[in-house]
């Protein structure tokens, strides 16, 4: 099986790739050969907070507690 690589990735934030916020990047090579395999963004604190923001918006967690209090005793995990 080949896989196909992009020579560049950005970061996978709110549903689009972009770049870092500062524009930093960082190369990642294979361990087994050494052959240069991309060129990846490098997040910042900035992009990380903009994800972990992103990231609770999107499993909006006051209305999943509503449902967990509202779920019959059954209904919960052990």
């Amino acid at each position: 099986m080949e896989v196909t690589l992009k020579k560049e990735y950005g970061l996978f934030i709110n549903g689009q790739w972009q770049p870092a916020s500062d524009g930093k990047t960082f190369q990642s090579y294979n361990p087994a050969t050494g052959e240069l395999l991309a060129e990846c963004a490098e997040a910042t604190d900035a992009d990380l907070d903009q994800a972990v923001d992103a990231a609770w918006t999107a499993w909006n967690f006051p209305l999943l507690m509503a449902a967990w209090k509202l779920a019959p005793v059954s209904a919960i995990p052990c």
